[in-house]
């Protein structure tokens, strides 16, 4: 499964503005897990808001990717799941019964952009990856430029 989205230049979503630096967002699977990850652009990755250098519930605090998982797709919001990672390869978890489940995270910085990947486990998500499953999914990205937060 892969997920695709228009050009940048011609989507406004949610009504917003386009965004300031340009993200694109993957989603797969394997026997293990789920599979997320994004490439970030920064234009200016000098102005990288990289702070938290271990997991933090806060990690929005930093330039982050956040990845929304509502598995059963019940749309009950006690029932979603987010799991953010910052571009040093921290995380953070939302929701207190998920913290300290197994998941793997990378993250690489270059010179134009930062990278994120996470892989969640089926057991993390509960999800039984040999029956049909429904999964409701979205991502969103924090940027700042410098301390001060643009989207």
């Amino acid at each position: 499964m892969t997920l695709t989205l228009p050009d940048a230049e011609n989507v406004k979503l949610c009504g917003k503005r386009s965004p300031v630096e340009n993200t694109d967002v993957f989603v797969s699977w394997t026997p293990e897990g789920l599979y997320c990850a994004a490439r970030c652009e920064k234009k200016d990755m000098g102005k990288l808001k990289a702070d938290f250098t271990e997991d933090a519930v806060r990690i929005w605090q930093d330039e982050c990717v956040e990845f929304y998982l509502d598995p059963g797709r019940t749309m009950v919001k006690k029932q979603m799941k987010k799991f953010a990672v910052n571009a040093n390869g921290k995380t953070g978890v939302a929701n207190f019964k998920d913290r300290g489940k197994r998941l793997r995270v990378a993250a690489q910085k270059h010179d134009d952009c930062w990278t994120a990947e996470l892989l969640l486990p089926w057991e993390t998500l509960a999800i039984n990856p040999q029956a049909p499953f429904a999964l409701g999914f979205n991502a969103t990205r924090t940027t700042y430029d410098g301390d001060k937060i643009v989207e």
